[in-house]
């Protein structure tokens, strides 16, 4: 990923689902672009990663702590109504 306003200008953007207790990751995902169609291919859209990253613990009553970039109202009531799964976090 190419970042103009920092020091060293590309990086790899890895998003993952972390134990706060343990500091055991329970999920990864790799940002790697614009993806060739295939078995693999996945939206990069945040609603669509919260729920490839996070389907592991829907439902189980855990709470998930989220960074304001992933946060949104769509994002609470999806997973309040669907999956009931609480998110800790600040909304903008």
């Amino acid at each position: 990923m190419y970042i103009q306003s920092k020091p060293t200008k590309y990086g790899i953007k890895v998003f993952s689902l972390v134990d706060a207790r343990c500091f055991y990751m329970i999920n990864m995902e790799v940002y790697v672009g614009t993806q060739p169609p295939g078995p693999y291919c996945f939206s990069t859209k945040t609603t669509d990663l919260i729920k490839i990253i996070c389907k592991s613990v829907f439902k189980t009553s855990i709470s998930i702590a989220m960074k304001n970039w992933f946060i949104s109202y769509e994002i609470i009531n999806r997973l309040l109504e669907q999956h009931k799964t609480a998110i800790i976090g600040t909304i903008q």
